[in-house]
């Protein structure tokens, strides 16, 4: 049956997040600006008034222990469906080793926003394919079998002056919403360019491990 159900999922199209955490060197005190996170494909709205989001996530996991180290707090993007975008998110399922992290941190920007005088807020991902962003805290979690369900409150959205049609993973490869493949993972992934921020406006209160593979 489990081979039965996995596969039926891989024609299911899903949609892609990037969660990304303000994490720590081990065995140091202090918090930095690491590109901790991972790709979900479980991400999705539980209600709006207030907001609320849930993802599920394989345990033990890096960014979840992460999440919980940084009282909570994590980003969610959301990615265009753009070959860079399919490129940000199959990097993020790498895993979060050293290795791994120098290698995000060389290829990617990443920012961070004050959150108050003496902290910052997750690292942020900045690349014109991240169509939207949310800060989250996490405020629920239900253990099964081998999974974490987190549930979140959005705490701060941030989007572009333009919304855009999102990335999808479906049957092993990131694809467009018409379906045309963008990337296949088993495929070499070339490293993307760096990227300067445009201008984004900020909206405080938002309107109306997770990638599955065979």
């Amino acid at each position: 049956m489990k081979t039965a159900i996995r596969n039926l999922m891989r024609h299911v199209p899903s949609s892609v997040s990037i969660i990304t955490v303000c994490a720590k060197h081990p065995g140091e005190q202090k918090a930095q600006v690491l590109p901790v996170g991972s790709a979900i494909s479980s991400l999705t709205m539980v209600t709006l008034d207030p907001p609320h989001v849930s993802f599920n996530i394989k345990t033990p996991s890096r960014t979840l222990s992460a999440i919980r180290e940084a009282g909570d707090s994590f980003r969610v993007h959301f990615l265009d469906d753009s070959l860079e975008a399919a490129k940000i998110a199959h990097n993020f399922t790498q895993g979060n080793s050293e290795q791994v992290l120098a290698e995000r941190a060389h290829i990617f920007n990443f920012a961070t926003d004050p959150t108050n005088e003496s902290k910052s807020g997750p690292p942020r991902i900045v690349s014109s394919a991240v169509v939207a962003s949310m800060n989250c805290r996490l405020v629920h979690e239900a253990f099964v079998a081998d999974h974490v369900v987190a549930i979140a409150r959005v705490e701060e959205f941030r989007s572009g002056e333009e919304l855009k049609p999102t990335l999808l993973y479906h049957q092993g490869k990131y694809k467009k919403n018409t379906g045309s493949v963008l990337l296949d993972p088993q495929l070499h992934a070339k490293p993307i360019k760096k990227y300067v921020e445009p201008a984004v406006r900020d909206v405080t209160s938002p309107e109306p491990e997770g990638i599955r593979t065979p």
